[in-house]
């Protein structure tokens, strides 16, 4: 008996699965590069090396790479070995890149016609003429036995016991993604002529986002990308927003035509549109969706569309949503993002960037295109023809960050002392106050305290006496914006020892930005309300040695980008404004 391999990837949204099987090389060398899609420069172009015995089903791992690897728990350094079998788990990096082993047993019909599990069946053609009495040509049978195939590994089961004609296994094994539904966690992996054979909604994350696949969309390497609002349509009534789900039209004659040509030129048509209104209560789900609807009855196009229907990290310009977009829910094609593009209204163009044109509400749909990699548009550049104009960029633009720069100003003064004291930091939410006291002071054995945990001021002050009573520096890790807040502190030091002030050097625009990674990065800190990062700016005077401090030393807000994958994450645009 012959025994076919799957490596498994446990994330599906970014990795693909690695497949042998019998007549393929025993040996391969696993790592950073075309295989994987993976990108990390700690992770070694050949970090394992995976050795298949077609015959026993059994699998060696010898790590070759310069940093360990993990089979089932147990750390591998350079030059070790260990075997593998069915449901072991692989992680080619500590905690990242990981990968479950499925081992099947090659089927005696696939032994007999030399059945291969490719990672793309390209050839594949789903066809609508399935008929009964119709005969089937060679090229079909094969192609449905491949997908049998691809099917039975990746489920981890064995339905080659089903009853039945043909036809009715592909109505069965196909009915997920003949619905255009790719359940969350898994992907099919057959690249079909089509997405939906029906016009379907679904629903993800609560409802934060709602996808819509229309009949007949097919994926493709070429995404054309489009907002709705102001891009595709417009307000019927002349109106800003529209008065209901009725008050619509076309923003161009021009539009049809050029989407039905792009569709024409192999391209999948997108909509990536925020409607915050549905998650306020200004919009029903069902009048939405009875109006996208008409629009693309009225555009005569196959499309999907994609509604972010709350602030959450689906809402453009995050760009959590372009992964499902060219990934998830395009069976599998990677994109060509040369070819790709994306055309929207929220340009950050200025007042009277054309005559009578007031300025954009927003710059998000740029800052979309931009985070993700594709070439933008606005709406009268790609449908008009016309002429690109001056636009504004954020205040703060996440990608002039760097990780060289000194830490404190001055840069002679000490982070902790030689002898007792107490600091007393002063910054905003999401200025990085606690993520330097955790680095730098509490491993210097300060005592922290802090607000948020005690919940009062007259809690943080006795705390902050007992430390001080045991010989101990302490570290008063809160906001304190203004004089009165930071003189609570002094006055109860009595002169025992130096007060100092840590200032966070952290513009505003910054530190709203690190509260929007934070909420990206799915932070299980509860989210900071936009009201009290307000407060604290109308509160905030800046403290000065007067007040009793014995030094204000500024630091500046320098990140860790020892991880590749972070640092890119950190560099994208959050903020619409």
């Amino acid at each position: 008996m012959k025994y076919k391999f799957v490596l498994n990837p446990l994330n599906f949204l970014d990795y693909k699965p690695i497949q042998l099987e019998p007549g393929n090389i025993s040996l391969i060398k696993i790592g950073r590069g075309e295989l994987t899609k993976i990108k990390d420069s700690k992770l070694s172009r050949d970090q394992i090396e995976f050795s298949c015995n077609y015959d026993d089903g059994k699998a060696q791992v010898t790590v070759t790479g310069g940093h360990p690897s993990i089979v089932n728990g147990l750390p591998l350094k350079t030059g070790e070995t260990v075997q593998m079998s069915n449901g072991d788990s692989l992680e080619l990096l500590e905690n990242k890149y990981k990968y479950k082993l499925l081992v099947k047993p090659y089927t005696e019909a696939e032994t007999n016609k030399g059945e291969s599990i490719k990672r793309k069946l390209s050839d594949i053609s789903l066809t609508d003429d399935k008929s009964p009495g119709r005969k089937r040509s060679e090229k079909e049978v094969e192609n449905e036995d491949k997908e049998g195939a691809i099917k039975r590994t990746l489920s981890g089961t064995d339905i080659d016991h089903e009853k039945g004609s043909n036809a009715k296994r592909q109505e069965t094994g196909l009915s997920e993604t003949a619905r255009g539904v790719q359940p969350r966690g898994i992907s099919s992996f057959l690249e079909g002529k089509i997405i939906a054979a029906d016009s379907s909604w679904e629903s993800v994350d609560d409802g934060k986002l709602l996808i819509f696949t229309e009949k007949g969309a097919v994926p493709s390497s070429k995404i054309a990308a489009f907002d709705l609002d102001g891009t595709i349509i417009t307000t019927m009534s002349g109106l800003r927003f529209p008065r209901d789900a009725s008050d619509w039209k076309i923003l161009f004659p021009e539009i049809p035509k050029k989407l039905k040509s792009l569709i024409s030129c192999g391209f999948k048509i997108v909509i990536i549109t925020n409607q915050a209104g549905i998650s306020g209560g200004k919009y029903k789900v069902g009048d939405l969706k009875k109006k996208m609807h008409n629009i693309l009855k009225k555009l005569g196009v196959p499309a999907q569309i994609f509604v972010a229907t709350g602030k959450t990290r689906y809402r453009k310009p995050s760009p959590s949503i372009w992964t499902i977009i060219s990934h998830e829910l395009n069976n599998n094609i990677e994109v060509d993002m040369d070819e790709s593009f994306f055309c929207g209204d929220a340009a950050g163009r200025p007042d009277h960037w054309a005559p009578k044109k007031k300025k954009d509400h927003s710059i998000a749909d740029r800052l979309f295109a931009l985070n993700v990699g594709l070439k933008f548009y606005t709406p009268e550049e790609y449908f008009l023809g016309q002429k690109s104009v001056q636009y504004k960029m954020p205040e703060f633009d996440p990608r002039s960050v760097r990780s060289t720069m000194e830490l404190l100003d001055p840069p002679t003064a000490k982070i902790a002392a030689d002898t007792q004291e107490v600091i007393v930091m002063v910054g905003a939410q999401g200025s990085g106050k606690s993520h330097f006291v955790k680095k730098h002071l509490i491993p210097k054995g300060y005592k922290w305290i802090n607000r948020d945990t005690l919940k009062d001021w007259k809690k943080c002050v006795k705390e902050m006496q007992k430390g001080l009573e045991s010989g101990s520096s302490v570290v008063i890790d809160n906001t304190s914006p203004d004089k009165e807040s930071r003189a609570k502190y002094i006055s109860a030091v009595g002169g025992r020892c130096p007060v100092r002030c840590f200032l966070m050097n952290t513009a505003v625009k910054h530190a709203q930005h690190n509260i929007k990674f934070r909420e990206f990065l799915g932070s299980d800190q509860p989210p900071i309300e936009e009201m009290a990062v307000r407060v604290y700016w109308s509160r905030y005077t800046e403290p000065k040695t007067s007040e009793g401090f014995s030094e204000v030393v500024k630091v500046n807000f320098v990140p860790d980008f020892s991880d590749p994958s972070l640092e890119q994450k950190y560099k994208y645009f959050f903020l619409e404004k």
